[in-house]
């Protein structure tokens, strides 16, 4: 059966990783562009996990912004590390829990657990034992394209990234930024729904032909034409 897929807000909410492998490391760095807090816990992580902690504490202490999350308060932390055996009782916090240890025993046991409290997870590389799954993902500042099949051939989901990463310039992402700057003033000023639509189809057309640039000159004069 496929996965409905489905856009999170993980803006502070808390993901728990049992396990501090390779495998964990790749969502951490994937997962942190998305703003949550992360709280890897492992009785061995990895060098690079600990590098990252490292520099998140420095930067924290000298009170300097988020380099993963731009927006993010100066000194805040997204991710900690526990070098130690996972606990149920570590369960209680989670909004997301990814079971990625080196035993399938035990990320099976993790997922029992899950499912006795209610919480939603992922084990990795065993679908049948998953809530939710990671996508192939493709990212232009807020504009998000991702590629599921449902678990059953990651690596074809990461060649279509690949081709689409090659056809979706990087200023459409810069272009999202502009519409949603003017969204609300349009939605505002212009009532009629079908002006609108004339309104925001105009734009695309000139940021995309304008590699993703549009001067506020030139939105006001789209806005008054539909507006008069």
């Amino acid at each position: 059966m496929a996965y409905f897929p489905i856009y999170v807000n993980l803006e502070e909410k808390r993901i728990l990783i049992v396990g501090g492998g390779r495998v964990a490391l790749r969502k951490v760095k994937v997962l942190l562009e998305y703003g949550p807090e992360i709280l890897v816990v492992a009785p061995k992580i990895e060098k690079e996990l600990c590098q990252m902690e490292e520099n998140e504490k420095k930067n924290a202490e000298a009170g300097e912004p988020n380099a993963n999350i731009p927006e993010k308060i100066a000194g805040q932390r997204q991710l900690r590390l526990e070098q130690r055996q996972f606990l149920k009782e570590d369960l209680k916090t989670a909004d997301l829990i990814i079971a990625a240890t080196d035993s399938p025993a035990e990320n099976s046991r993790i997922y029992k657990l899950c499912k006795q409290e209610g919480k939603p997870v992922n084990v990795v590389d065993v679908p049948a034992e998953c809530d939710f799954i990671f996508p192939a993902i493709v990212k232009k500042k807020d504009l998000v394209v991702s590629v599921s099949t449902g678990g059953k051939s990651p690596l074809f989901a990461a060649k279509l990234k690949k081709e689409l990463e090659s056809r979706i310039p990087d200023y459409y992402g810069e272009l999202v930024e502009t519409l949603g700057l003017w969204r609300e003033r349009i939605l505002t000023e212009v009532s009629d729904i079908k002006r609108r639509r004339r309104i925001f189809e105009v734009l695309v057309e000139k940021g995309k032909k304008q590699n993703g640039k549009l001067s506020e000159k030139e939105i006001e004069c789209v806005i008054k034409k539909e507006v008069q």
